[in-house]
């Protein structure tokens, strides 16, 4: 049986899977209606200044629509 411990105190292992937040798409979202509009800026807002390196130029748009997506149904009825 192993007696190996963690090197990084609980707190500190909790703070890695804290939510990610973008303030700027926040204020894109805010007092809006939900449609593809507000998501569209919303996503443009996330993405601004985002490049890729050749290989993963594909997961830009890949993110776009991923926002695009989870927002949709986040706010589906």
């Amino acid at each position: 049986m192993s007696t190996a411990k963690f090197a990084i105190a609980p707190p500190t292992l909790l703070r890695w899977f804290e939510p990610w937040r973008a303030p700027q798409a926040e204020e894109k979202l805010a007092d809006t209606l939900a449609d593809t509009t507000t998501f569209n800026a919303a996503a443009s807002a996330v993405l601004d200044g985002a490049r890729g390196f050749g290989g993963n130029d594909f997961k830009i748009p890949l993110t776009r629509r991923t926002l695009h997506s989870v927002l949709a149904e986040t706010t589906r009825t």
